[in-house]
């Protein structure tokens, strides 16, 4: 597992805090190392401890935040894809439910949009 991905020469773009650790600086690096990430020239990601500290939060009470926001994005996504499959059934053509819209659709088609919504998925979002 990568702890950061700030190389020694700087060139990555985002400093990961649980990295900070393992890294060899002298403090002049440090120092431009908190430049870069105080004045946003490179997105700072600091780990759960740090940002537990920072913001004076106890980690389970974090952790909690967490999980309950990774669980609704989760919610969204399938609400997402479920709207987007009901479009592309509904393109084929007006019907008056769901049902008959799905047999006026061709397989391939509801193959084609319901393959669309899972790449697009895989893709995007990490699960």
């Amino acid at each position: 597992m990568t702890h950061f991905t700030s190389l020694k020469n700087g060139s990555a773009s985002v400093l990961l805090g649980r990295g900070l650790a393992h890294r060899h600086d002298d403090v002049h690096e440090r120092a431009e190392l908190a430049c870069d990430a105080v004045c946003a020239t490179r997105p700072f990601v600091p780990s759960h401890g740090q940002a537990s500290q920072l913001f004076r939060v106890p980690l389970p009470v974090l952790r909690e935040h967490l999980k309950a926001r990774q669980a609704a994005g989760e919610i969204e996504d399938r609400g997402e894809i479920e709207d987007r499959v009901v479009v592309a059934i509904e393109r084929v053509g007006e019907t008056n439910t769901l049902v008959d819209q799905m047999r006026a659709a061709s397989l391939g088609t509801l193959m084609a949009a319901l393959h669309q919504v899972l790449a697009e998925r895989g893709n995007g979002h990490a699960g």
